[in-house]
């Protein structure tokens, strides 16, 4: 990845959740993202990690939901929450909350309960 920056986004469909799952069809990269078609599921946010990079911003686009969170998964499974939130519409990390994660890790992105369209970007920077 070099020190450039790395841009995976999903869309999920409205009245459908991030459920955390594997989003149906490969990515498409165009427009310096590598973005899934809009679908009914999606939450896995998995770039095959080989080498630690940061997580320099994570934008949600939500609606409607009573919840969502963010976890990193581990190579064995295990998650660990690092944000969340409720009523939220629109929720974006800075660069000053920049978080690492390590080779085989992988971001989960649920909701529960969201009526509209859902969107969720995550940028990735190699630290060398």
């Amino acid at each position: 990845m070099g020190l450039g920056f790395r841009t995976i986004e999903q869309r999920i469909t409205a009245g459908s959740q991030f459920t955390g799952v594997v989003p149906v069809g490969p990515p498409v990269r165009r427009d310096s993202l590598e973005a899934y078609a809009p679908g009914a599921v999606g939450g896995l946010i998995d770039p095959a990690l080989e080498a630690p990079v940061f997580v320099r911003s994570v934008e949600l686009r939500l609606g409607g939901q009573s919840a969502w969170t963010v976890h990193k998964r581990d190579l064995v499974g295990d998650e660990l929450l690092i944000m969340c939130g409720t009523t939220e519409v629109n929720f974006i990390t800075t660069e000053c909350e920049s978080f690492v994660l390590t080779a085989r890790q992988a971001l989960v992105i649920r909701t529960i309960g969201a009526t509209a369209a859902l969107i969720c970007r995550v940028t990735l920077q190699s630290p060398v």
